[in-house]
């Protein structure tokens, strides 16, 4: 009897369970009819209610937005995190940052991260107090990083200390270090230079990374399954040690600053220096000292230096919090954008990672020419980056003709002018953010009744925008997938005035192209061809200028803004600083050293940034003339 009864209880729960998912699967995949919202990857039936969102999302969301743009057009809908309505194409971005000019949607920022991240932060800030204060936050930092170029020397001076220290800590043996870990180090040396205008030391820049990636922890934590709350607490602590720290830092200057003013009234009403209660600072400089021509430079410095009609334009606790989230959005964008930047320009270490580079470009072009997806192939251009191995004797070419090989001093990089004349680096650059897009996309909130795409969207509507997978829209960019600097030299030929000589094609495996005849002292030619070098420039004609990316068709945006730092509107305020601060990064590291891949590249899919990685050997000068060196790859 007992038998029985719970063979009927559980087929009655079972057929209750097939009822009640039949119906929600009905419901849940009728509702972009009912809403009259775009068809989107729900849209069918028989596809299982939010587990294909999840988990197309969760294993990589630009592949799976790519198809979903492939399948239903600009916009679709889609049903991670709440009912969506994304884009994932240049034109989509475009309508959205159109709309966002217009008023009709506004930036968004969850409700759940202000406790971490500030209520006073440019995230956080909406309509005209966000224009006023992201305003006053930019000016530092405006007119292409001019502001900011007695740091540079400073900058210079760092990276090359910290590149000599990975050798000397024996980073340059066979297998190659890790380059990622390393590089976010570097990071926040630099941030906290151009912040505070002074260089930490390596234990408390390591201190500080710690510290802000337990504070971004809060960015994928889902509250419901916190329930202890113990990573929001971690991340709560973290964000108010970084904000002491900040508080810290403007005290200090603070200090210097009324200590000059006392000095130059004569000593009169002087008094004692306050003490910096920051647990991750060592001793604080003497406030007696004066600013020094680094610090009066520095972000921090001029934003305590503006004034309207006699008065701070940021009060003292946005000034914290926007600071605090310039080095944890900085820290990201930043350390990416480096790591990019040193895959593409680093040779081949081995003639196994030469063959695998090439292999992987080689199949990608076969599903590119017979019509598939080049995503579907294995491995996918998403996880293993497509390496071009003519970039790094093409800047080297670039950079011997503008007397920057090997690399002037560190002073000399303050000089007016000294990064000019280099559209090449600024080219790889700007190819970099685009295929390691740091950013995957953030949301809007539609405010007032709009249409994307012919389809009507009421307020209330959250557009969600998927910047990694623009990037990578075949409607923009030809051969999406491959990386082509000479697509940013605008609409001129890719090997025209001004830029130098395009490379040979590539030959046989393991061969060394002999492209430009750049001296290491003895005249040497630097090689750098081999499997996986792009064809020539003629080849390659530009297919996107820029005309499409976040501005809409009409306007030419600068190389180097774009998808990685989001819509004009709400754009990052570092924009011109980043690909700066690669640029000084890439002449020093060019300049003492020839960066070499032990291992195939991957990208890292962890969200919500995506970035390579990799492991490297540095060779130096005197051992880059005598070529490169067979090692197996790790």
């Amino acid at each position: 009897m007992n038998v029985a009864v719970a063979v009927a209880v559980a087929v009655g729960l079972a057929t209750a369970a097939v009822v009640a998912c039949t119906s929600f699967r009905r419901y849940w995949t009728g509702l972009p009819a009912a809403w009259g919202f775009p068809p989107g990857p729900m849209s069918d039936p028989t596809s299982v209610p939010l587990l294909t969102d999840a988990l197309g999302t969760l294993s990589d969301t630009r592949a799976f937005e790519l198809e979903a743009s492939r399948q239903y057009g600009d916009f679709h809908t889609h049903y991670f995190l709440g009912v969506n309505v994304g884009t994932s194409t240049a034109a989509g971005v475009a309508r959205v940052a159109a709309l966002e000019a217009a008023g009709a949607v506004r930036g968004e920022f969850f409700a759940t991260w202000l406790p971490v991240f500030g209520e006073q932060q440019l995230f956080a800030l909406t309509g005209a107090r966000h224009a006023a204060v992201r305003a006053a936050v930019a000016a530092p930092l405006a007119a292409d990083g001019g502001r900011l170029r007695p740091l540079l020397p400073l900058l210079a001076a760092r990276i090359g200390a910290e590149l000599d220290g990975w050798v000397r800590a024996g980073t340059a043996d066979s297998e190659g270090m890790e380059a990622v870990p390393p590089l976010r180090v570097l990071t926040v040396a630099l941030l906290t230079g151009v912040l505070f205008g002074r260089q930490w030391d390596d234990a408390l820049c390591r201190r500080l990374l710690g510290t802000l990636e337990r504070m971004g922890e809060a960015f994928l934590t889902l509250v419901p399954l916190d329930a202890p709350g113990t990573t929001m607490r971690v991340a709560k602590a973290a964000a108010v040690e970084v904000r002491t720290l900040v508080a810290a830092e403007i005290d200090l200057f603070v200090d210097k600053q009324t200590a000059a003013a006392v000095a130059a009234a004569g000593g009169r009403g002087a008094r004692a220096p306050r003490r910096s209660s920051s647990p991750l600072r060592g001793s604080p400089l003497s406030a007696s000292l004066p600013l020094t021509a680094e610090q009066e430079a520095s972000v921090l410095h001029q934003l305590l230096g503006l004034r309207t009609d006699g008065r701070p334009s940021l009060p003292r606790e946005q000034i914290v919090e926007n600071m605090s989230m310039f080095l944890y959005h900085g820290l990201e964008t930043l350390s990416t954008l480096l790591a990019a930047v040193t895959m593409y320009a680093s040779e081949a270490g081995s003639d196994a990672v030469a063959a695998a580079a090439a292999a992987a470009a080689a199949a990608a072009a076969r599903a590119a020419a017979a019509g598939a997806d080049p995503v579907a192939t294995q491995p996918s251009p998403l996880r293993q980056p497509l390496l071009n191995f003519s970039v790094a004797p093409r800047l080297r070419c670039e950079l011997a003709a503008a007397r920057l090989l090997p690399p002037p001093p560190p002073p000399a990089f303050g000089a007016a002018g000294a990064l000019d004349g280099l559209p090449y680096a600024d080219a790889v650059i700007a190819e970099a953010l685009r295929t390691c897009c740091p950013l995957m996309g953030n949301s809007r909130l539609v405010v007032a009744p709009c249409t994307v795409g012919g389809w009507a969207l009421p307020a209330g509507t959250r557009l969600t925008v998927n910047y990694a997978a623009a990037c990578f829209d075949a409607a923009a960019w030809r051969d999406p997938f491959a990386f082509v600097p000479e697509r940013h030299l605008g609409g001129e030929a890719a090997a025209g005035a001004g830029a130098p000589a395009a490379p040979a094609a590539a030959t046989a495996a393991g061969s060394r192209a002999r492209t430009c005849p750049v001296a290491h002292g003895d005249g040497a030619p630097d090689g750098g061809g081999g499997p996986g070098a792009a064809a020539p420039a003629a080849a390659c004609p530009p297919h996107h200028d820029g005309a499409t990316r976040g501005g809409g068709t009409a306007a030419r945006v600068p190389p180097h803004r774009g998808c990685a730092f989001g819509m004009p509107a709400r754009g990052c305020v570092a924009a011109t600083l980043a690909p700066l601060v690669a640029k000084v990064y890439l002449v020093v590291l060019l300049g003492r050293y020839t960066p070499r891949l032990t291992t195939v590249p991957r990208m890292s899919n962890a969200l919500p940034f995506y970035r390579p990685r990799f492991r490297l050997w540095l060779a130096s000068a005197a051992a880059a003339r005598r070529g490169p060196v067979k090692r197996r790859a790790a």
